[in-house]
């Protein structure tokens, strides 16, 4: 039963005290302390709070020198060396504390992005109590909780609007979704780099999901009409944001080298391992740093930046789902498939399987990544995504269709 706009309004109410409510007794004594104390430490978010006052001082002038920012003389597009935070330094610009305005700002992320995932759970048919717990079930996961001390990774409220609006406009181009999105994509994009550069990915994967449903009507021209005017805004606003970046990646040699790069990147075991402020977590948040101290065994489980574990709720919930999803769209083969293409099928599963191994192995150090050069990750990365494609339409083709019935399922 749809809800009148009286009683929306009073369940958001009552929502965000939740979510409040939760999230002070997370960052407790936060509401003791945030005059005069960063949240949780004087780290990565002292140089929150210079951003923060930086854009905010360019804002009131008028934005005459934003990516100038004056450190690192005689640097240019110093700015360009971290996060932008547009949207968050204009969303404190009444607080005139910025060590205040930055505890409020992560004080809020929990608040905002929890009642956003509601919002959108809300919108896609869930009821009020499953959307309210979703929504906290995002929010306060134990990888954010262990992402306090980062704002970049915290505030942003904007995703799952931007997601499920750019979903929906597809579904059923509108000049009116098309704005909707529009305004999203632009708090998306004002946020922070990090969600900027990152949320494409997932922006990607829902137009192809959508184009394979309905391709002939995304190229309609009464569709096309809506698309390509939006394409072109987005693409407008996000060269407008990245061009800084990139100007400044071409002066300053500023790559990461491949050891970096895996020794930050996730893995499965990063899926199972729980943040250190769980209660159940083995570990304390020095071992994420001290990593050769822990036992060999355990040390895939204790990466800095890869306690990935969602939590045991969550847990319980997706794998339960997953099994419902599973037995709703799976489909059985429509014809028997002889022993030897079995076989083949087993074969390209076996070397999938293998190139994801090694690619984790090297992940987590348990080969020597220092002679690893780019074009042998690049190599794994294309021979499991190769083999898989290959096995799924081999399948499809020797047993008479394919493993999930696609059409049948909602594309989000």
């Amino acid at each position: 039963m749809r809800l009148g706009p009286r009683s929306s309004l009073l369940s958001g109410a009552l929502a965000a005290a939740l979510y409040s409510v939760t999230g002070l007794v997370y960052l407790r004594p936060i509401w003791r302390l945030f005059p005069d104390h960063l949240t949780p430490d004087d780290a990565d978010p002292l140089l929150a709070v210079y951003v923060l006052k930086w854009v905010g001082r360019q804002a009131r002038l008028g934005f005459p020198d934003l990516w100038n920012a004056n450190v690192f003389y005689p640097a240019k597009g110093a700015l360009a060396f971290s996060e932008h935070f547009l949207l968050p330094s204009l969303a404190i610009a009444f607080v005139h504390n910025t060590v205040a305005g930055h505890n409020l700002l992560v004080f809020l992320s929990f608040v905002l992005v929890g009642l956003a995932v509601r919002w959108v759970l809300l919108r896609s048919g869930c009821s009020g109590p499953a959307a309210l717990l979703g929504g906290a079930l995002y929010a306060f996961c134990p990888y954010r909780l262990s992402q306090v001390n980062h704002l970049a990774i915290l505030f942003s409220p904007a995703i799952p609007l931007t997601l499920w609006s750019f979903d929906r406009l597809l579904a059923e181009p509108g000049r009116k979704r098309a704005a909707l999105f529009l305004l999203f994509y632009a708090l998306n994009l004002t946020s922070g780099c990090y969600f900027a550069y990152m949320i494409h990915f997932p922006l990607l994967a829902i137009l192809g999901s959508r184009a394979c449903e309905r391709r002939r009507e995304l190229l309609r021209p009464a569709a096309l009409r809506v698309l390509v005017p939006v394409a072109v805004l987005a693409a407008a606003g996000a060269a407008a944001l990245f061009l800084p970046y990139i100007r400044l990646s071409h002066r300053m040699p500023m790559a990461r080298d491949p050891g970096e790069v895996a020794a930050y990147s996730a893995a499965l075991a990063s899926y199972l391992s729980p943040a250190p402020q769980n209660l159940y977590s083995l570990h304390s948040a020095s071992d994420l740093w001290d990593h050769p101290a822990v036992p060999r065994w355990q040390q895939p489980f204790v990466r800095s930046e890869n306690s990935l574990f969602p939590g045991l709720l969550a847990t319980l919930f997706g794998a339960v789902g997953l099994a419902a999803f599973w037995r709703r769209y799976r489909v059985m083969e429509s014809r028997p498939v002889a022993g030897w293409r079995r076989l083949a099928l087993g074969g390209l599963l076996a070397l999938a399987l293998l190139a994801f191994a090694l690619g984790d192995a090297l992940t987590l150090g348990l080969l020597d990544t220092d002679r690893v050069s780019r074009p042998v990750w690049t190599g794994l990365g294309l021979l499991f995504a190769g083999s898989l494609a290959l096995w799924a339409f081999l399948r499809r083709r020797w047993s008479g269709g394919g493993l999930l019935d696609w059409r049948g399922m909602d594309p989000a």
